[in-house]
């Protein structure tokens, strides 16, 4: 009998062990910054790596970070797809990979633009006397006596490229 309640008190002083280790609370974290990501987030399907942390994010340059939310349902189906992301993403001495706390969360709509492929495109006016070669996302207004080409506007980050 006291073999059997030994054994008892072991499995159970063990498996309060082994839960309160997966479910510590993290430390201060060494280094806080707020990104914005666009990728997709992935359940860690019941697995805990610790009280908050519930699901991967995965980046589309391939980065994984750890990920929670306490303002979204990660799980929700609206969000199983590409996904814009805005949050703190912390870095912790005892975690492998970065925490990101999902602070804002949509669908990922990416700009047509984004997806358009730019040709080069000649232009010829008889009339005029003249041809031109001009890139395809610049828009084109013949006038009575001359033509205007008008270049796309460039993104407000200032990353597009110099035509």
């Amino acid at each position: 009998m006291k073999l059997k309640l030994s054994l008892i008190g072991i499995l159970c002083a063990s498996s309060f062990f082994l839960t309160a280790c997966g479910q510590e609370k993290l430390a201060e974290p060494t280094d806080r910054s707020y990104e914005t990501y666009i990728g997709e987030i992935q359940s860690l399907g019941g697995i805990r790596v610790n009280k908050t942390i519930t699901h991967l994010f995965e980046t589309e340059d391939g980065e994984i970070l750890y990920a929670y939310s306490d303002r979204y349902d990660l799980d929700d189906d609206k969000y199983k797809d590409v996904v814009e992301a805005y949050g703190a993403a912390l870095t912790y001495e005892n975690l492998d990979k970065p925490v990101f706390e999902i602070r804002r969360l949509s669908v990922y709509e990416p700009d047509e633009d984004e997806n358009e492929e730019v040709k080069t495109e000649e232009y010829k006016n008889e009339e005029l006397g003249f041809s031109v070669n001009y890139q395809s996302n610049w828009d084109l207004e013949e006038l009575s006596d001359s033509v205007k080409w008008t270049a796309p506007e460039m993104p407000e980050s200032g990353t597009g490229e110099a035509l």
